[in-house]
């Protein structure tokens, strides 16, 4: 995890508008207000203190230095993500508020609050899915589906759980090991591999499988890693 005084020196310098590596907006990137960037800043920093932005194992060596670099990495991180992704999106979302408006003041406005924080809420609602505990997301599963949902916001929802696959899947995959990442993109592959249509027989749930069949993607993925390694030596 990313130290407490890390993320509160990150967010003091995006909340004061100061920027090192990034240079800032001449003017403002919208003109929504800033509870959305506020909430969208939030998720990321909580993001970023539930994982590891350098190896732990470095810190042993020396760590004063660990610790300023880990500040650099992190501020490096969110200024990217906030100004250049959030920023780029709070313009998208006041040129399609203009074109559906078609300058009528208060309706610009009140869709580009809307789209902002809609953006900001459904973000903190992604990282809370991946850095809450299991008994948390359960409370708040089953509060979630005790409540009515329009049967217009099933494309909206569907959305939600693609970005929320992509993330939790980016996370993931982050915090494998090289051989792991071999064996897993060589499971994609494989999986990509079989046919468009499968027979009954390939229907079978994965528990049902030949357990010799599930090693196979491992046993090849290691084999590509020696591979990889011994050219590297040569």
């Amino acid at each position: 995890m990313v130290s407490q005084a890390t993320i509160a020196i990150t967010g003091v310098l995006q909340v004061m508008g100061i920027s090192f590596f990034v240079n800032q907006p001449n003017n403002q990137c919208s003109p929504a207000p800033s509870l959305g960037a506020y909430l969208f800043l939030l998720a990321i920093l909580f993001l970023l203190w539930d994982g590891d932005v350098i190896p732990k194992r470095y810190k042993k060596s020396s760590p004063r230095l660990f610790a300023f670099v880990e500040i650099l990495a992190t501020v490096f991180i969110t200024e990217l993500i906030m100004l250049i992704g959030w920023c780029g999106y709070e313009r998208m979302a006041f040129k399609t508020a203009s074109m559906i408006c078609r300058q009528s003041e208060w309706c610009e406005y009140g869709l580009l609050i809307i789209i902002t924080i809609l953006g900001a809420l459904i973000t903190m609602c992604i990282v809370a899915e991946v850095v809450c505990p299991v008994k948390m997301k359960d409370t708040m599963g089953g509060i979630l589906e005790g409540m009515p949902i329009p049967l217009c916001a099933g494309p909206v929802i569907d959305h939600i759980q693609d970005i929320r696959s992509y993330v939790m899947g980016a996370v993931f995959f982050s915090q494998l090991t090289r051989v792991q990442r071999f064996q897993a993109i060589r499971a994609f592959q494989m999986q990509l591999r079989r046919p468009r249509v499968p027979n009954q027989e390939s229907q079978k749930p994965m528990w049902q499988e030949d357990p010799d069949e599930q090693t196979i993607g491992l046993q090849q993925g290691m084999e590509l890693e020696e591979q990889q390694e011994a050219e590297l030596e040569a």
